[in-house]
């Protein structure tokens, strides 16, 4: 799904609960309108000296019909071929149901299989 300008959505939509992660799109790129439209503060922390990082290195948004309902901070392991998920942060506000859960699962699956991955895998802790 490409949101215009060759900039797309590189991950995929769950059409039961149209949940998509978001990435490469102009919900990121224009990061004050992500923030009136949404009220959602986006910033990626790849440039950020690890002990100041708010969220993670490469966090990204997950949308939920009309509303960001997380991000997650994940890294690709190539050579395991696994999506390592750090951290799943639920923003405040958002009612998180078991059917909601599963539809997240189901978008970071399917974002693992078109990184390659065969799986996902979360950090202890």
């Amino acid at each position: 799904m490409g949101y215009g300008m060759g900039l797309t959505v590189a991950a995929f939509l769950d059409r039961g609960f149209d949940l998509e992660v978001v990435e490469g799109s102009r919900l990121l790129c224009d990061r004050a309108r992500t923030g009136e439209l949404f009220g959602f503060e986006h910033r990626l922390e790849i440039y950020v000296p690890a002990p100041q990082r708010r969220w993670g290195y490469y966090v990204l948004p997950i949308l939920h019909r009309e509303r960001l309902v997380a991000r997650a901070d994940m890294t690709l392991d190539r050579t395991a071929r696994v999506l390592q998920v750090h951290a799943l942060y639920r923003e405040a506000g958002v009612r998180w149901t078991p059917a909601l859960d599963r539809a997240v699962t189901r978008a970071l699956e399917r974002l693992a299989a078109w990184r390659g991955a065969t799986g996902l895998a979360g950090s202890d802790g």
